[in-house]
């Protein structure tokens, strides 16, 4: 089929048939075709340029070219007997200069995702409550459901959106339910508890059963009751489990059970895994998407459970192994070859092809509603119904990421080996050079009369050259210097490169690089900000209250559950700054707000435990996650300890006094709380308790003043005069223990 014989508007499925209100229905022939022509007019219009495109950037990063050696040298063998130029053994480098480029950046956008600790926030201020109850949920399934499998797909990602071209990539997120079989075991005792509890048998009943099951003659009876109860087993597995409660009291039996029922995320790669239309300019509102996947027999038998695919639809689709209607060109990955070539089934020997279209569809009435389709091109029916996409937020489970935006198609962005081809090559011209030069001066050519050889010589090291010389003399050919303008044109390259992509060299300015870095992790963040809000909705959406509880905790505040709730009560909150990269900077800014911004923040404006967990994070997100406690857990800590100080107070022992680590005003408070509230407390102090209580208030006090005064430099003792707290917390302890000014026992 040609792409000129495609009627897009009549082959459109946009929309659905006479009288079709958008319920789950079976495709007919007509709605399959279109599928399948779409399909067809993708493949023939992306082998024009799409698929040129990708080939070459993928040549790019690995350096592949016609004629390669091993050795990284040309041999005349690798190019078909063809003589190597300039000469046998020239250099032949790869320099992987688009390769080390998109290393670096995607360790970039790498570090930006992982280093940050989303954040929920809710749109009203009444939210604000579920917001840190999502915040932790959101963190639990990241860090336990997710784990080291969101770390591959995102460094996938950043591979798909920086080394393709066209340079982008789209990040699944769908929820995953798979069922897998156990071995179970039931006992007569626990046969009849089921049946009373479970049926509502009564016991004269089960007893008829119980009868029935000793007598061998009623064996398929009791198997197709047993069958009634377990209704997941053949009916061969129900005589065998009447024959072992028979004779041994107790049976074994597979069971289903959901061995995965969690959100799931997928990088998916552009013409490999997912095909668009060829003039997308809003992921959002494109009229479909087609993911293509490649699976095994055992998880294509497997979909008839989890994705109900027919039985017939599987047992067709098993008939064509390997088989594809997108095949893809593609060069040796030894670069023999001058020509690409196709894939072969080789390639995917054991796989099966299975698409998927995800598509918008408006019903008669005009709706517009999100539908999904499986299907297979050599196979005349679908996998299922048309169906639709029930996920409450109503959006595709596709979040498209792109390393640029500068054109109205999105399919227009270029990649670094696009953009650094000809860098490339270019350093490879020079590098081979110099290459080549050394090896030349290191072992020139040869001289020698022309009577000593009759041999016919050729350019190369230690290779003899004839000349004519009266005397018998050979010596060595001087090669001539190497081009200074070789040298110059190569450092301008790099610095070309270096300027171009912001990289962190000596040649690129600080501030430049940081907007450069600051500018790719914001484009990378902002998609990635939108894929885990569609993960935090879907987990809205299908975990269960009991889960929810055990991961955040019965704190009686409801989840959003309703679609308006998950489609727009949230967002999530993602922040990176590349110079916290710097340790340096870092230094620099914890040195700057100790010393600079900490001492002047007199009224305690400063949210300390938020500023510890951000720098936390900036140094090392892992220390971060296992070393900082909670806010209120924090405070806790400090109250209970300052209490059992109290308490050792009584017993005529003294705490020791730290100079710093510790939150100072509230263990004060505390101490002064304990002696206003229990009227028991003081009374019962003994006067060497009463000493000591009074120079831990007096040491405590001095402390929180020193705090207050290391700007303005008054005098430890004298009051901070405008300053309202410090002034009652004054008061209190001249109630308690005299002037703070008098230093107790203990003060050093």
């Amino acid at each position: 089929m040609t792409t000129d014989t495609i009627d897009n508007r009549t082959n459109s499925f946009a929309s659905l048939p006479e009288g079709d209100d958008g319920a789950p229905t079976e495709l007919d022939e007509m709605e399959l075709t279109k599928l399948k022509n779409e399909l067809q007019y993708l493949a023939n219009q992306s082998g024009f340029n799409l698929n040129d495109r990708h080939a070459t950037a993928t040549e790019v990063r690995e350096c592949l070219w016609p004629g390669q050696s091993a050795d990284g040298r040309k041999h005349s063998e690798a190019q078909d007997g063809a003589p190597a130029f300039p000469f046998e053994g020239a250099s032949d480098a790869r320099v992987r200069l688009a390769d080390m480029c998109i290393n670096e950046k995607v360790m970039i956008l790498t570090a930006a995702a992982l280093r940050n600790r989303p954040t929920v926030k809710g749109l009203e201020l009444q939210h604000a409550p579920l917001g840190h109850k999502l915040t932790t949920l959101l963190h639990w399934v990241l860090a336990n459901k997710l784990g080291a499998d969101y770390v591959r797909e995102i460094v996938r990602l950043a591979n798909y959106i920086q080394g393709d071209s066209p340079a982008c990539g789209v990040l699944g997120v769908w929820w995953s339910a798979e069922p897998a079989l156990e071995l179970k075991s039931i006992t007569l005792e626990e046969l009849r508890a089921e049946l009373v509890q479970t049926f509502g048998l009564p016991p004269e009943q089960v007893a008829e059963l119980e009868a029935q099951l000793y007598n061998p003659q009623n064996d398929a009876a009791t198997a197709e009751a047993l069958r009634a109860m377990i209704d997941h087993i053949t009916a061969g597995r129900a005589r065998t489990m009447v024959k072992e409660l028979r004779e041994t009291g107790s049976a074994t039996y597979p069971c289903p059970y959901l061995r995965k029922d969690q959100p799931v995320v997928c990088a998916y790669r552009l013409w490999e895994d997912l095909f668009v239309p060829l003039n997308l300019t809003d992921p959002k509102r494109a009229p479909y998407y087609f993911l293509r996947e490649w699976l095994t027999e055992v998880e294509l038998r497997a979909r008839q459970v989890t994705h109900r695919y027919s039985e017939t639809f599987v047992a067709e689709a098993l008939k064509h192994e390997a088989e594809t209607c997108f095949p893809t060109d593609k060069r040796a990955t030894d670069g023999s070859t001058t020509e690409p070539s196709q894939e072969t089934k080789e390639d995917r020997r054991g796989k099966f092809e299975v698409w998927t279209a995800l598509y918008i569809a408006v019903s008669e009435d005009n709706i517009p509603g999100l539908f999904y389709q499986t299907l297979h091109y050599s196979v005349d029916e679908p996998a299922h119904e048309r169906r639709l996409l029930e996920y409450e937020h109503g959006e595709y489970p596709l979040t498209w990421f792109s390393r640029e935006y500068h054109s109205n198609r999105l399919l227009d962005a270029r990649g670094v080996p696009e953009l650094l081809a000809t860098e490339q090559t270019s350093q490879k011209i020079l590098v081979d050079s110099y290459n080549d030069h050394v090896n030349m001066t290191t072992n020139p050519p040869i001289l020698e009369p022309d009577r000593v050889s009759q041999k016919k010589l050729v350019i190369g090291p230690l290779k003899r050259i004839k000349y004519k010389r009266s005397v018998d003399e050979i010596k060595y050919l001087a090669p001539p210097a190497y081009p200074q303008a070789n040298i110059v044109a190569h450092e301008e390259s790099r610095q070309r490169v270096d300027e171009y992509l912001g990289r962190l060299t000596a040649r690129v300015p600080a501030t430049l690089a940081q907007l450069h870095m600051q500018h790719e992790a914001t484009l990378f963040l902002m998609s990635l900000t939108d894929a885990l809000t569609q993960l935090l909705q879907l987990c809205q959406q299908f975990i269960g209250d009991d889960e929810l509880a055990l991961i955040c905790g019965d704190d009686g505040v409801p989840i959003a559950r309703s679609r308006a709730e998950i489609q727009g009560k949230f967002r999530v909150e993602l922040t990176f700054d590349p110079r916290h990269l710097d340790m340096e900077y870092l230094k620099t800014l914890a040195d700057l707000i100790k010393n600079f911004i900490l001492p002047i923040d007199t009224e305690n404006t400063v949210m300390r435990n938020q500023l510890v967990q951000i720098l936390f994070s900036a140094i090392n997100p892992w220390l971060g996650n296992q070393t900082l406690a909670p806010q209120q857990a924090a405070q806790q800590k400090e109250r209970d300890d300052e209490l059992r100080n109290a308490a050792l107070i009584m017993a005529n022992y003294e705490p020791e006094m730290l100079p710093e680590g510790q939150n100072f005003q509230l263990r004060l408070e505390t101490l002064l709380t304990k002696a206003e509230t229990d009227p028991e407390y003081l009374p019962k102090l003994t006067p060497v308790a009463q000493e000591i209580f009074n120079a831990r208030v007096k040491q405590l006090y001095h402390q929180v003043q020193q705090q207050q005064n290391a700007v303005t430099g008054r005098a430890v003792g004298q009051p901070v005069f405008g300053n309202p707290q410090m002034m009652q917390l004054e008061s209190r302890v001249q109630r308690l223990v005299g002037s703070p000014s008098n230093r107790g026992k203990g003060q050093q």
